[in-house]
């Protein structure tokens, strides 16, 4: 069978669209292309000065991660606003990823200033309740299954924690589930401080913007 060939068009703001051609194995449906359309507007939306040439990095090995079945991706970054255009080819590759005790990490991209990541949750896992001081942290949960102080979390909540607020999620269902995660700067280790509910410190649960829903593609 022939491969599968996919056009997206993203337009994050006025001064910014992308052009994405997929090449797969199989079709995806039109739900998970909103949904790439969410998650790539969630990271504009958070790092407002990310530039051309690290979307060309994270934007393919976001959807390797998400899509199996895809093997080849162009991509065409315009704004013309700012009079750039930069485009790209990326064959399937291996994505950096590192074994946590709740699954695993897929290291999309990282620089000095941010650090960008998937959270794989293993079914019957969690990431216990925990505070950073030196990190904000900004997360969208992609799949079902996920809940934080045995409230149910939706796909596509956006949740924005700052610095000492505590957060984490547990995934009581059978399946894997997966979170796109910020983090200004970079992800630090030794920063993930685990915390009781008991403790002194309230959890914030920020106001939730669900990105799953109102998305429309073209």
């Amino acid at each position: 069978m022939p491969p599968y060939e996919q056009d997206l068009d993203l337009n994050l703001a006025p001064d910014l669209q992308i052009e994405l051609k997929l090449n797969l194995q199989n079709t995806i449906s039109s739900i998970q292309l909103q949904e790439i359309q969410a998650q790539v507007q969630f990271i504009y939306d958070r790092i407002c000065d990310i530039s051309a040439s690290e979307f060309l990095v994270i934007i393919p090995n976001l959807l390797f991660c998400r899509f199996k079945q895809l093997d080849y991706i162009e991509i065409n970054v315009c704004s013309p606003l700012l009079e750039y255009n930069q485009k790209g080819a990326y064959q399937r590759h291996i994505i950096e990823f590192e074994a946590q005790h709740f699954g695993t990490v897929d290291i999309l991209f990282e620089n000095d200033t941010f650090g960008i990541y998937l959270l794989n949750i293993d079914a019957g896992q969690s990431i216990p309740a925990h505070i950073h001081l030196q990190m904000d942290e900004h997360e969208l949960v992609l799949d079902e299954g996920l809940s934080f102080n045995t409230e149910k979390i939706e796909p596509g909540s956006s949740y924005d924690w700052p610095r000492s607020t505590v957060h984490g999620y547990d995934n009581f269902s059978d399946k894997l589930a997966t979170i796109l995660c910020i983090d200004t700067p970079k992800f630090i280790p030794e920063d993930e401080i685990v915390v009781h509910h008991a403790n002194s410190l309230e959890s914030i649960l920020p106001t939730n913007i669900n990105y799953y829903q109102g998305i429309t593609t073209t």
